[in-house]
């Protein structure tokens, strides 16, 4: 009883913890924040000090938990944004007249970092011999160019309460993009691809006009009447599919035996397409013969000649089904993801037409896979 009345003089009950003194509690935060700093510097320390290679693997295994978080949400594939992007072209992009392969443009117009002899800054300059200067704009591939791929897909997203949906497929883009920009090329698509497909031209391309590209996109919805929301959530759509793209390329272009598997494709399409048709034939020579009353014997042996040519066709359409799918499954493990399957064979034919033609497409698929991923990036920041 002493003992708990000395406890009572003191102003706490027995079981009370006592409270830690003003001063002894200070030093307890302090430490807690030097031990906090001491984490903080550890991690950027062990950042610091990975070799780069050591951290783009770390940036692809934080790519790779993102999308596997995210698979079943409509913004499967936004992890990819945290992949590192293709390093830009030079600052400044320079182009002589008459040099194939680069930018090009027949007049410069702007200011003039160090102008010829006698011309004066900020007026129209063109180009000579001994002179180089910064590109403005490609004389093949043209802004307005770059500018109705923007209003066609800003023209594909149809608003919605649940975010929307951006119905532009791969098939669309390259009948509006590669196609029409191939028929005003001279020379036309070869010539074009020869000029624009190779990793320099990409990323010179790209850097050249994204920022531009990124404006029209805007353009384009407010003259459609997108709300702030609305456009919000166009660009958010366009990075998901952007990334898909980027995803299905750098898969197509690594699959093994590309070539040799798509020409089975074709082969067995292709003779799907003539069975039918005989079939038809057939059926076709069958209705004569009824009508003409032709003798049941020989009726009778069209009928068969028909049976065993459905047969066949059955036969060839379960080959090509097959094969169509082992194709597919190949590309989705090489993270081919989001595309439908037609899709992703369009895309990897159109790949595996760039890598029979050109000995350096696969670089040249990789720029381009590069630039739709931090397309991607710049839409996903545009929509947060």
């Amino acid at each position: 009883m002493a003992h708990g009345s000395a406890g009572d003089k003191n102003g706490m009950s027995p079981m009370a913890m006592p409270e830690p003194t003003p001063r002894k509690a200070g030093l307890f935060r302090i430490w807690l924040w030097a031990l906090a700093a001491c984490g903080i510097i550890a991690c950027a320390a062990f950042w610091l000090t990975r070799a780069p290679e050591e951290k783009k693997e770390l940036k692809n295994q934080a790519a790779d938990q993102v999308n596997k978080l995210l698979s079943e949400t409509p913004i499967a594939g936004m992890g990819d944004i945290l992949r590192e992007a293709p390093p830009p072209p030079p600052i400044h992009t320079y182009a002589r007249a008459g040099l194939p392969g680069t930018l090009s443009g027949p007049v410069v117009r702007g200011g003039v970092g160090n102008a010829p002899e006698g011309q004066d800054k900020g007026t129209t300059v063109y180009f000579s011999s001994d002179y180089v200067a910064p590109v403005k704009e490609d004389a093949k591939v043209r802004p307005g160019h770059v500018s109705d791929i923007a209003n066609w897909l800003v023209g594909h997203y149809k608003p919605g309460p649940g975010g929307g949906s951006l119905q532009a497929s791969v098939q669309g883009l390259n009948a509006r993009g590669g196609s029409g920009l191939a028929a005003q090329a001279t020379g036309g698509r070869a010539a074009l691809l020869r000029y624009a497909f190779n990793p320099a031209m990409i990323e010179g391309l790209y850097r050249l006009y994204v920022d531009r590209f990124m404006d029209d996109l805007n353009v384009a919805a407010k003259n459609r009447g997108f709300s702030a929301r609305e456009n919000r959530q166009f660009h958010l759509a366009l990075a998901r599919q952007a990334a898909i793209l980027a995803q299905a390329l750098e898969a197509t272009a690594t699959t093994p035996d590309l070539s040799g598997r798509l020409a089975r494709i074709d082969g067995l399409s292709q003779r799907s397409v003539e069975l039918n048709s005989q079939m038809g034939v057939a059926v076709a020579e069958f209705d004569e013969l009824r009508q003409a009353n032709a003798p049941a014997k020989r009726l009778e042996t069209v009928q068969l000649r028909i049976n065993g040519l459905a047969a066949r066709y059955r036969r060839s359409l379960e080959e090509l089904s097959n094969a169509k799918n082992a194709l597919v499954a190949e590309l989705r493990k090489g993270a081919g993801q989001g595309l439908d399957d037609e899709s992703l064979l369009y895309v990897a034919s159109w790949v595996e037409r760039r890598l029979n033609n050109n000995s350096g497409a696969a670089a040249a698929v990789n720029s381009a896979a590069g630039a739709m991923r931090d397309l991607a990036r710049r839409c996903a920041e545009s929509g947060g």
